[in-house]
């Protein structure tokens, strides 16, 4: 069963002019392409060159060759443990517009934070504010505008430059997309940003193969943003898994590993509510997820537009083993 992407924000084209049809004005049926992540590699040049000024690697194995290897042959389920630490899974999203990029970026914050409370940092867990990412990342990419979308990489540094905000501190939904689009437009007033910088993301490093994926999931660090325009149309099979097919230019996030009897996958995270629909396996998973195989995994990777996420400032790895 394929689903039906007119439901979903994004966008259906874009126009020689840069103007776009919206999803949300396509007939019902009608296949959207592009969920709102921007394909612009000149743009993650720059933000690599932001990145490194400020001290955050590109590669993950020159400064931390301990991680090397790490997850091979291991299951690491980082959602388990935010569970154990809040009772429930991490709470799923719904994008009325093209926002994926901040969506993405968010889920990977909201589960670093759980992460440090899990390991006795002493705060109360509230959810991230999407609007606030996507705001941040728009201004730092030089497109405020009507028009939706963003690039990866623009998220990675908004979390680290910016900071976040929770839901509660400017009145965000996960379920919404008013305030994005606000301040996407219009950007995010000064002096919410200034607040916002209190909160910043400890380290931000580029992921350039499934290797360093599934070892930096494995030390429990933290999680990964992945941006690309491959699809995954369709439902869950008998092991929770969704193929490659279609393209679509979207941004979602990689939050858990195994490299078992079963398969070498890492768990992908979506922005459509309880989507994709159908089994889940044998592992527990939270709803709106699916597993991504080694080689889809590569291929998504492979497009330059990736990124893990740090709770700690050290490269420690921690006891995450999975105990099933």
């Amino acid at each position: 069963m394929s689903l039906d992407y007119s439901q979903f924000g994004g966008v259906i084209e874009r126009h020689p002019d840069n103007s776009i049809v919206e999803a949300s004005n396509a007939p019902p049926g009608t296949p959207v392409w592009n969920f709102g992540r921007i394909d612009d590699p000149q743009a993650v040049q720059v933000v690599e060159g932001k990145l490194v000024a400020s001290g955050h690697p590109i590669s993950l194995y020159d400064v931390a060759p301990h991680l090397k290897g790490s997850g091979e042959n291991k299951v690491t389920m980082l959602s388990h443990l935010v569970k154990e630490t809040l009772g429930n899974f991490l709470q799923t999203q719904y994008q009325p517009r093209g926002t994926c990029v901040s969506r993405g970026a968010k889920r990977i914050v909201d589960m670093c934070q759980a992460l440090a409370i899990r390991f006795g940092s002493a705060f109360k867990f509230d959810y991230a504010s999407h609007a606030y990412i996507y705001g941040t990342c728009r201004m730092h990419g030089g497109m405020l505008s009507n028009q939706d979308g963003a690039v990866g990489a623009w998220a990675a540094w908004s979390v680290a430059n910016d900071g976040n905000l929770r839901n509660s501190d400017v009145n965000d939904d996960d379920n919404k997309d008013d305030l994005a689009v606000n301040w996407g437009r219009n950007g995010v007033p000064q002096e919410i940003r200034i607040k916002g910088k209190m909160h910043l993301v400890k380290k931000v490093v580029k992921i350039r193969s499934y290797e360093e994926a599934r070892d930096w999931i494995a030390s429990g660090i933290g999680g990964i943003t992945v941006a690309s325009g491959v699809g995954y149309e369709g439902e869950r099979d008998s092991n929770g898994v969704v193929r490659r097919r279609g393209s679509w230019s979207h941004q979602m996030s990689y939050t858990d590993q195994r490299e078992d009897s079963v398969m070498k996958a890492l768990l992908q995270n979506q922005s459509w509510g309880n989507q994709p629909g159908g089994p889940k396996g044998s592992i527990e998973i939270p709803d709106g997820t699916f597993w991504t195989l080694k080689e889809d995994v590569e291929r998504q990777i492979s497009e330059n537009d990736t990124f893990g996420f740090a709770w700690v400032d050290a490269w420690d790895a921690l006891d995450v083993s999975h105990r099933p």
